[in-house]
């Protein structure tokens, strides 16, 4: 691997079918680890993390998913401890086309909230070519809550 300028030295280790242990990267600023395939190629792993917001009282819980090439995908779930029916959760993914002169990406992102009376729902499309939009569209619904 080529060398990167970070803050810690946390090391990534990759253990052998044996179970030989030997370090695969040392540098890594608080890595979530690595997968290998049958080739020993280096993928890394989702990286997760929770936060817990003291003055909303509320606890989120993000999904950064690996890059796959030209498809990058987040994710948030976002819950009240106060209210627990009041929550959101939001994924995005950004993906680009491969095509010999354009720079095509497609963005989507949805988010579906609720509180105690409605569940609403959001879905967005996005499309540019060469940063221009070429593209875009919306669908929002709200339905009532019904639990009883």
């Amino acid at each position: 691997m080529g060398s990167c300028d970070t803050s810690s030295f946390d090391t990534i280790y990759r253990v052998a079918d044996n179970g030989d242990v030997e370090t695969f990267y040392r540098g890594l600023g608080r890595p979530q680890g690595m997968a290998f395939d049958g080739a020993n190629q280096g993928n890394a792993v989702p990286g997760y993390t929770f936060e817990l917001d003291l003055v909303n009282d509320t606890v989120t819980c993000a999904l950064r998913a690996p890059e796959s090439g030209r498809t990058s995908n987040h994710s948030r779930y976002t819950v009240s401890n106060r209210d627990p029916a009041h929550t959101t959760i939001t994924g995005s993914a950004t993906h680009t086309a491969v095509h010999p002169t354009l720079d095509i990406r497609v963005e989507a992102t949805c988010q579906t909230s609720s509180d105690a009376d409605t569940y609403t729902h959001l879905s967005q499309v996005r499309i540019t070519v060469d940063g221009t939009p070429h593209f875009s569209k919306s669908w929002s619904e709200s339905v009532p809550r019904k639990l009883s």
